[in-house]
């Protein structure tokens, strides 16, 4: 398992990424009709560090419950 240091500079790197995409990317969106993006518990540097992580960590089945408990716990921690 990776360190939380680690993880953190995982995560620092990916919300720095989009913090930068996001509104260039909501400015390419079509915008007619209804807006569909729903609001999400997690942030979008959340979601996407808990897929490199899970990418990362060798594991072959994403129901292993130690492994997301332990991911969610470090990201609480930083939020």
């Amino acid at each position: 398992m990776l360190s939380q240091d680690k993880i953190t500079r995982i995560f620092c790197s990916i919300d720095d990424f989009c913090k930068e995409f996001v509104p260039i990317w909501e400015n390419q969106l079509i915008t007619a009709g209804k807006k569909r993006l729903k609001k999400s518990n997690l942030s979008l540097s959340e979601i996407i560090t808990i897929q490199v992580l899970f990418h990362i960590s060798g594991y072959r089945i994403a129901d292993n419950q130690y492994f997301f408990i332990r991911i969610l716990q470090i990201l609480d921690f930083l939020s």
